[in-house]
């Protein structure tokens, strides 16, 4: 019987180096002051009117405060979380080995449940299909979709007749719900069951990716504690990002793979991924820079120049595929980014003007951003994440593949959150960025283990998170 998890890095000749022991006594302190900065954080700005100016709004979250008391969907999702828990402690505690395919299988299913159990406890059933019946949802434009090339040509007018969602993004998420339309059937019951099933099918990817890294033991409890993490629950069902980060997974597992192995074939289809995730969303422009300042600073320090060429094959796929797509259709890739990205500016303008002078609103929201997008990732999952990136950092002389990973993400999350840039809305928008942070977080889970003396360490990470989730839902109603 396995007890703990042990550090699996023998998959990466120039491996991650095994984390270093991580006790539950440190893991209680790191807790208590991260959620007291968070409550701090979020009193200042209740005290100083900071933030979004809605009487009940939860500044820096894009929530208002709206408490419910517990019914019978609770217990339903109680019961969901339970049975995941046992589920993940027999696929532990069994050393004999299991098809992929089952455990992928097992792990999309649970995200299915949680996600959609979790969705439930505010209305039922009917809370799932409710996000799309708002006038400013993607559903509500797919009436404008008069035909497939026509609408791919006009589609930079036809952003000024959209609404907030559907003028900021490409034409990706309203195609894809007419095709659901076309194809499945109508009604936004079919469309939000489609988005929910996408949304619950990235923790596949997730899972392959610490596999690959850290793993089957590893990539077991990274799977599970990604399940369980509140921005993932409380959107993957009531929200489009569900798609956006489903697309996101896989590229940072095609990325990965492609700066492990420099091969041709996976350069070719990461630029076919990466044209088609930003047919859907541009903010996937960050997961581009991420990768290819990581490949980028691998090939420099291993002075592999013969790699440089298969990471250009990635823009000249990416380009091309855009240049038939402009030859078939009319569809202007340029047009379209300054379009939406116009659109954006101008929403956020009027936003700034409600919360006072640009620069202290930027200023602001530089803060809440990484507040709001570390408490939603849960707190557990945050300081394992802390714990992890400190451990990357002071390994990274030894380590070209941490050195290379780490100043990436180190430079990338630092250009996402530039002042100016996002006001708000960042523990749903970011959740694309999941992954990345998962590539930390389980990092340290094996020296966790090792600390805490038993499987319990794992145990109370996944409970306290479930935990959050489930209090946020019955807490905050988290409107997008």
């Amino acid at each position: 019987m396995k007890t703990q998890l042990q550090p699996e890095t023998k998959r990466m000749p120039d491996s991650l180096l095994p984390p270093r022991r991580f006790g539950l006594q440190s893991f209680i302190v790191w807790n208590c002051a991260l959620l007291l900065l968070f409550i701090a954080f979020v009193a200042a700005s209740k005290l100083f009117a900071w933030g979004f100016p809605q009487r009940r709004a939860v500044n820096p979250l894009y929530a208002v405060f709206d408490p419910m008391a517990p019914n019978f969907f609770t217990l339903l999702a109680v019961a969901v979380f339970a049975v995941f828990f046992f589920l993940v402690w027999r696929f532990l505690a069994d050393e004999a080995r299991r098809p992929l395919s089952l455990t992928l299988l097992f792990f999309v299913l649970s995200s299915f449940a949680v996600n959609a159990s979790v969705a439930m406890v505010r209305g039922g059933p009917a809370a799932l299909e409710s996000p799309f019946l708002r006038p400013q949802d993607y559903y509500a434009e797919i009436g404008k979709v008069e035909g497939l090339m026509a609408f791919l040509r006009d589609y930079p007018t036809i952003l000024g007749t959209m609404e907030t969602h559907g003028h900021v993004h490409p034409p990706g998420p309203v195609l894809l719900l007419w095709l659901i339309s076309q194809l499945i059937g109508q009604g936004p019951f079919v469309a939000a069951l489609v988005v929910v099933v996408t949304g619950s099918l990235s923790v596949a990817p997730v899972y392959l990716l610490l596999r690959g890294l850290y793993g089957e033991g590893s990539a077991t409890a990274g799977a599970a504690l990604y399940i369980v993490i509140p921005s993932v629950v409380l959107f993957t069902a009531t929200s489009m990002n569900a798609v956006f980060s489903f697309l996101a997974a896989w590229l940072f597992l095609i990325g990965f793979k492609l700066i492990q192995t420099r091969r041709f074939p996976l350069a070719v289809g990461l630029g076919a991924l990466l044209s088609l995730s930003t047919f859907f969303t541009f903010d996937h422009v960050f997961v581009a820079f991420f990768l290819g300042m990581a490949g980028l600073l691998f090939a420099i320090q291993k002075r592999d120049w013969r790699s440089l060429p298969v990471f250009a094959l990635i823009p000249l796929v990416y380009t091309s595929l855009y240049l038939i797509l402009h030859s078939v259709s009319g569809y202007n890739l340029i047009e379209v980014f300054t379009s939406t990205y116009g659109y954006y500016k101008q929403d956020r303008a009027d936003m700034v003007g409600l919360y006072g002078p640009e620069s202290v609103s930027a200023l602001y929201w530089f803060f809440g951003n990484a507040a709001a997008s570390l408490f939603f990732l849960g707190v557990p999952t945050a300081v394992l994440f802390f714990r992890g990136a400190i451990n990357a950092l002071k390994r990274a002389a030894a380590d070209t593949t941490m050195r290379s990973i780490g100043l990436a993400a180190l430079v990338t999350l630092a250009a996402v959150n530039l002042p100016g840039l996002y006001y708000g809305e960042v523990e749903r928008i970011w959740m694309y960025l999941v992954p990345l942070a998962m590539v930390f977080a389980v990092r340290i889970l094996p020296g966790f283990q090792q600390g805490a003396r038993s499987t319990a360490g794992l145990y109370s990470i996944l409970g306290t998170t479930a935990f959050q989730t489930l209090l946020l839902e019955h807490v905050l109603y988290t409107y997008w």
